[in-house]
């Protein structure tokens, strides 16, 4: 099959490379991105030939094939990744099936993303586009970078040479000086700000920032005065504009040391789209975890009034079968709710109802909550400390969902037989709620990924990854928004994961530790 340039206008939005053995394929992705503008579509059947071809034509994006008869797609993304032209180039591997260790392979190798193939044609043109903007974005930033520099060992000869060449930068660049005032901007700026050069200059950029963005702005500013190091990362924030509108950007500050003192550059960059992505994202996930929820539903009410008898006796194998199907189906529906809670938190649209709670009664209830969960698993639940009545501003639901999650992963990570305890004290100003387990402990290597979305540790115990990965994130959403913090200390020994919500009452002195087991048979 010929290189295919699809509808071109003045400026190629994407240029895709599709390396395929078959042809039929080759055809298919032709067709589904001859309606799109500003894309142009080549294809490559011939594995040997696919690096040579991408050097040549600099495609913003390749669609690798994982199996051909000439080579391994993985090597061949490993080749590009190694090749200093195509390093950077985003890759999407197409694969015939979803599978987590092939996927796991592809991004090993350098893969920036993976898709069944064929995908629907909406995704697919999706995640090109967002691909190439982001590569597109990202070579424009580079291309900023070197203007700066080169501005910077020249010594800026004259103002004027300097004016001219920031002008010719498509991102907007701030030159501040150590209070954060704006000494100098380009025209990107000038546009992103909705300003004039004159009306700029002097001006505070915090004063520009919603009242939200403005403190980590402070820490930022400060870090880089006083380490005279670049940020590490971009960092977001909102633009204030006239009649209460805000722009979405982030930002990069960077020190420049200059002839009169320390001077900083602040580049940044308007990601009103990719916002606008990720929201359509979510809303995405909302919208099929809503359509799974009802039928999900009807399932789980039919096997459960299978499995109470109210419809005739079955036989053990049949009972069996319909107990996994139950226990599989209560699973899903987690998912379903841990996956709308996650995108609520993420859009902002998770409601509190924030009420006075008493603490221990709020302990206690969460203990005979997973009661029965704890038996499943041959594991004690007990309260170590209470508080002696102290109170605190939460939602009691929400409050509850925290420790769910926190007891149930405190089971499953608890030796058969074991205890988890549960307490309750005063620490100045707040009421510090723990969860303790005995297990072997959180490795160290994923320590640091312990919050993020759909993370589980591995372990050899079955019942540990029998959750969704998404508890802990959405426990530390809901007690931050609480205005507490949550951590963990772990070790050989075992994990406690202990959280922070602010006390109603100031209390100056505090009674000796009560210790409360739980008001229930011992395990056999």
């Amino acid at each position: 099959m010929l290189d295919s340039h699809i509808t071109q206008a003045d400026e190629c939005v994407a240029k895709v490379l599709l390396v395929d053995d078959q042809a039929i394929i080759g055809e298919a992705v032709r067709r589904v991105l001859s309606a799109e503008p500003n894309f142009s579509f080549h294809f490559c059947s011939d594995a040997t030939q696919a690096l040579a071809k991408a050097i040549e034509i600099q495609p913003t994006v390749i669609l690798q094939d994982l199996v051909m008869p000439q080579t391994d797609g993985l090597t061949l993304v490993r080749e590009y990744r190694a090749n200093s032209a195509t390093a950077t180039i985003p890759i999407i591997v197409l694969s015939t099936k979803e599978e987590p260790k092939i996927k796991s392979a592809a991004f090993a190798a350098g893969a920036n993303d993976y898709l069944v193939k064929l995908p629907d044609s909406l995704e697919l043109i999706a995640r090109i586009r967002y691909h190439s903007r982001s590569y597109l974005a990202l070579q424009e930033r580079d291309e900023a970078a070197k203007a700066l520099q080169l501005s910077q060992t020249r010594l800026l000869e004259t103002h004027q040479e300097l004016k001219v060449l920031l002008d010719t930068v498509p991102t907007g660049i701030l030159k501040l000086n150590k209070d954060g005032r704006i000494l100098q901007s380009n025209r990107a700026a000038q546009l992103l700000l909705k300003r004039q050069e004159t009306a700029l200059n002097g001006c505070a950029f915090i004063d520009m920032l919603t009242v939200e963005s403005q403190q980590k702005f402070t820490l930022l500013l400060l870090e880089s005065v006083h380490s005279q190091m670049a940020s590490n990362s971009y960092t977001e924030a909102d633009l204030l504009h006239s009649g209460n509108g805000f722009t979405p950007i982030d930002y990069l500050i960077t020190p420049l040391p200059a002839a009169h003192g320390l001077e900083l550059t602040l580049v940044m960059r308007d990601i009103t789209e990719r916002k606008a992505v990720d929201r359509a994202k979510s809303e995405f996930f909302a919208t099929v975890s809503h359509e799974l929820r009802t039928p999900l539903t009807s399932i789980r009410g039919a096997l459960g009034m299978i499995l109470s008898g109210k419809l005739g006796e079955l036989s053990g194998k049949a009972l069996r079968m319909l107990d996994v199907a139950n226990r599989n189906s209560d699973r899903l529906s987690q998912l379903i709710n841990d996956i709308l809670d996650m995108e609520k938190i993420a859009m902002g649209g998770m409601d509190f109802n924030i009420t006075v709670v008493e603490a221990d009664l709020a302990m206690e209830t969460a203990m005979s909550a997973n009661e029965g969960y704890a038996v499943r698993h041959d594991v004690r639940l007990c309260i170590k400390r209470q508080t002696n009545g102290l109170q605190i501003h939460a939602d009691d639901l929400r409050l509850q969902q925290v420790f769910a999650n926190l007891i149930s992963n405190a089971i499953k990570y608890s030796p058969a037989h074991g205890v988890v305890e549960l307490s309750a004290d005063y620490r100045d100003g707040f009421v510090r709620f723990s969860v303790r387990d005995f297990g072997a402990g959180i490795p160290e290597e994923f320590q640091k990924h312990l919050f993020n979305r759909f993370s589980q540790a591995n372990n050899a115990d079955t019942r540990a990854k029998n959750g969704t990965g998404l508890g802990l994130n959405i426990a530390r959403s809901i007690i931050e928004h609480l205005g507490g913090t949550i951590s963990f200390d772990t070790s050989a020994a075992g994990t406690e994961f202990h959280f922070l919500l602010p006390c109603l009452s100031d209390v100056t002195a505090h009674s000796d530790d009560i210790i409360t087991p739980l008001p229930t048979q011992p395990i056999d």
